[in-house]
């Protein structure tokens, strides 16, 4: 799931765009999976509006991929 220059891929919009359900986003080191699950809380935020930044939950494996994350979606916000 790498994103190109013109956007996300037809994979990474479905994972950013599905809202109903909860997604486990799977893929190897440097394929986009943190920028992915970024989008998703912005546009699950956008979408909520009345929705407390604690009513969306991540599990990441290690504490430096959660400090990332965090750091990603702070900056996008």
């Amino acid at each position: 799931m790498i994103q190109t220059a013109l956007g996300p891929t037809a994979e990474q919009t479905v994972v950013i765009d599905t809202q109903d359900r909860s997604l486990a986003v799977e893929a190897g080191a440097g394929t986009g999976k943190t920028w992915v699950l970024v989008q998703r809380f912005v546009h699950m935020l956008e979408s909520h509006p009345d929705w407390p930044l604690d009513a969306i939950v991540a599990v990441t494996f290690t504490e430096k991929a959660a400090r990332e994350m965090r750091d990603r979606l702070r900056q996008a916000i």
